[in-house]
């Protein structure tokens, strides 16, 4: 294929961290590559992967990690830390075999362009799609087989299945959703929040608050008590309804709603006039059960937040009283929270 519209290519690197930038009039492609070194350990490599991201003004589309089997919990929690979210697909390139003991490396792709659209397959997002006058790409990653412990031949017919199903799904979109970013249905994302009295972004960057997130269970011998093995985990970015519900001179309030299988969700961010805090509830009808075939995965649901806060604290009320902790990836609070309160330095 030859293009009508010439490209210019840039190159930079910073340590083990690696980018490679190809950038026409309409698109600009960043591929980022980031390996661990026994002087740069996982956090430093992922930080300078997100500031080549956050300062090329891309927006990260697929992402691939390598990392052993053991190495999933901590390897997203890194991830996490670094980006926010993710709110792209990140597929996991491990084995057996693999020698190391957490994640060792990642590959970005992330794409900067006004005709950006997500695709999605049972609600998460699993890839994207964006193009020119030229051609037009889909990027489509971490879509795994309905059952893991079938034989290979029928773990990749379901992956092939799910494929066409997810494109499927995006080509029955209404054209006016699929064709650019700007049109692109609203998600219910918190991408910035700024504390006007230091001017400051309290929004961690390339991260979002108010994100929902499914967490995939294997079954586990006490559901009702125990949370089992996760899976993998996914985003729920399904396109959502956006109406204001509130408009009054004292408090605005958006509101968000979607479903997701049989479950309905209704997500609503206020502020008050005046106020310091942002409220953000959720009001979920869940009626997703388990399932009690050996290799079949429940979904858990979570709200996520990735602040840039100093001195940050969450206190959440909980049956007879409250309780207080760290707001980082190790919090634990028994029972589900009726609300949380995070504050911090801005």
């Amino acid at each position: 294929m030859h293009s009508h519209h010439p490209a210019s290519i840039e190159r930079r690197s910073c340590g083990s961290v690696s980018a490679l930038s190809i950038a026409t009039p309409s698109v600009t492609q960043q591929f980022v590559n980031a390996v661990t070194t026994p002087e740069r350990g996982l956090d430093a490599v992922l930080d300078d992967a997100a500031r080549f991201v956050r300062e090329a003004g891309t927006r990260i589309i697929a992402q691939h990690a390598l990392c052993p089997y053991e190495g999933y919990e901590l390897g997203m929690q890194a991830i996490r830390h670094s980006f926010g979210g993710p709110s792209w697909p990140v597929t996991w390139i491990s084995g057996n075999g693999w020698q190391g003991q957490i994640t060792c490396g990642t590959q970005l792709h992330a794409v900067a362009s006004d005709n950006l659209a997500p695709v999605l397959l049972d609600g998460a997002v699993v890839g994207y799609v964006f193009g020119d006058d030229d051609a037009r790409q889909c990027i489509l990653g971490n879509i795994g087989p309905r059952s893991t412990t079938a034989s290979r031949e029928v773990q990749a017919r379901q992956v092939f299945e799910r494929i066409e199903q997810a494109l499927a799904t995006w080509s029955a979109m209404p054209t006016s959703t699929r064709s650019g970013c700007g049109n692109t249905p609203k998600t219910g994302r918190i991408i910035g929040l700024v504390h006007k009295a230091t001017g400051r972004e309290t929004v961690a960057p390339t991260g979002s608050a108010n994100r929902l997130e499914l967490f995939w269970e294997k079954p586990s011998d006490m559901p009702a008590w125990d949370i089992g093995a996760i899976d993998h985990m996914e985003q729920l970015d399904s396109p959502v309804t956006l109406k204001v519900v509130e408009s009054g001179p004292v408090r605005a309030t958006v509101e968000f709603t979607r479903a997701f299988r049989e479950s309905s969700l209704t997500q609503r961010v206020s502020l008050v006039d005046g106020g310091d805090a942002l409220e953000c509830e959720l009001i979920v009808d869940w009626k997703e059960t388990g399932n009690t075939a050996k290799d079949a995965l429940w979904p858990l649901l979570r709200l996520a937040f990735d602040f840039d806060l100093e001195s940050a604290a969450a206190t959440y009320d909980v049956p007879f009283g409250s309780e207080g902790s760290l707001p980082d990836e190790r919090s634990f609070v028994a029972f589900s929270p009726d609300s949380v309160t995070i504050t911090g330095i801005a």
